[in-house]
């Protein structure tokens, strides 16, 4: 196919009548160095009970600084100030209406409604002013297969997404699931349906769960995060190329040069032995073993778009060494080890394509909002308390 050449001040962009393609390799919008401090941090071990945190399932930006908490060991919702006092809880524990069970996802649809997904009660709510307004069950007549409801969009026009996975009928205890995220309008009405792409993982499955979130540091698979544009980003991870819907109907491919990080030695050492320790119960079970970890990750962790739909793409870095303490060593014994840590780095793109820079968070925390200069992440403490952090990014067009 004969590909039209545009050049302009963003990238290069190839152009075909289905696929538009943008190549992200300007220098960074938001320079080379942008520097992240923390300027806000909600949170106890021990203290007045609003302050301290069992399970954060969920984290919304309200109005003027204000942000929205779910915790689910309570359960409750909580709303916080600009300096990071409590105002209020919103709705309670129960079934009723106003009330929820527990959690998976919190999002603001404008400056003044919460939208909760409470999969307890399977239902979508809505609470305007820190008061119940409305809601309609996410599940009911959708399909006529098994539902598990596992996350939470927000679209246009006030419409919400909800992401599904979708159980066929179970044969012989073997099935297979389906992801798909519907869209509602306000009434609960279903809009439309976005089929997630199947991940179709290759490779070793290690997964590795942290104080920074989890991931598959060996396994080539599909990624996707949806936008508030009411469209999917999805990418394959060992290929730096995002891909987004446009409004006429075609494909931006947003591509980037990008080499995989190569494993130290000593790191790779301790990789083997995790899959010799797995492959000794397999050959011991007569299973299949486990692939030998290659001596590259892939390009591409996760994908992540924040309130003004700009895309950050979690990508791997090179790793650092964290060694284990007397006592962490005497108490694993001679099980394998892993005293190898993933810096939190994150790539970020405007909806365009264009680049705008890398963010490296401090060490074990999830990003979990963004929207400005403003960045929202959840840290865990030494003795398992969680904590709801702000951070500032100094970003030159906003002259912090």
């Amino acid at each position: 196919m004969l590909l039209e050449v545009l050049s302009v001040a963003t990238g290069m962009f190839l152009q075909s009548p289905d696929t538009l393609v943008v190549r992200a390799d300007n220098p960074p919008v938001w320079g080379e160095d942008v520097q992240v401090t923390e300027e806000l941090r909600i949170g106890m071990l021990d203290g007045p009970e609003e302050y301290v945190f069992g399970q954060v399932s969920g984290i919304a930006l309200g109005p003027e600084n204000t942000v929205y908490v779910s915790d689910n060991q309570v359960p409750a919702i909580r709303q916080y100030g600009p300096d990071g006092q409590w105002i209020r809880n919103i709705g309670r524990s129960g079934e009723g209406p106003g009330e929820h069970r527990n959690f998976l996802e919190l999002r603001t649809l404008d400056d003044e409604t919460l939208v909760v997904l409470d999969p307890g009660n399977s239902r979508v709510s809505h609470f305007r002013d820190g008061t119940y307004s409305s809601s309609f069950r996410s599940l009911s007549g959708l399909h006529p297969y098994p539902i598990l409801t596992t996350g939470l969009g927000f679209g246009t026009a006030g419409s919400v997404y909800v992401k599904a996975v979708v159980y066929p009928e179970r044969m012989d205890r073997r099935y297979e699931r389906n992801e798909v995220w519907i869209q509602f309008d306000s009434d609960g009405q279903v809009l439309d349906t976005i089929p997630i792409p199947p991940q179709e993982k290759e490779g070793p499955g290690f997964q590795i769960i942290g104080k920074g979130g989890f991931y598959r540091p060996f396994t080539v698979m599909s990624v996707s995060a949806i936008s508030p544009g009411g469209y999917l980003v999805t990418a394959r991870n060992d290929e730096y190329a995002l891909h987004r819907p446009l409004p006429d109907g075609r494909i931006l491919r947003i591509e980037r040069n990008a080499e995989p990080v190569t494993l130290l030695p000593e790191e790779k050492k301790q990789w083997d032995a995790w899959v010799e320790e797995v492959n000794v119960t397999h050959r011991r079970l007569g299973e299949p073993e486990t692939p030998s970890v290659s001596g590259k990750k892939p390009l591409i962790r996760k994908l992540f778009v924040d309130d003004d739909s700009r895309i950050w793409v979690a990508v791997y870095a090179e790793a650092r060494f964290v060694p284990y303490s007397p006592e962490e060593k005497a108490e694993r014994g001679d099980r394998p080890g892993l005293e190898w840590n993933q810096p939190l780095d994150w790539e970020v793109f405007d909806p365009r394509g264009t680049f705008l820079g890398r963010i490296t968070l401090p060490d074990g925390t999830s990003l979990v909002a963004a929207r400005g200069a403003t960045v929202w992440g959840l840290q865990e403490g030494v003795y398992d308390e969680e904590y709801v952090v702000r951070f500032r990014l100094h970003l030159p067009e906003t002259g912090s």
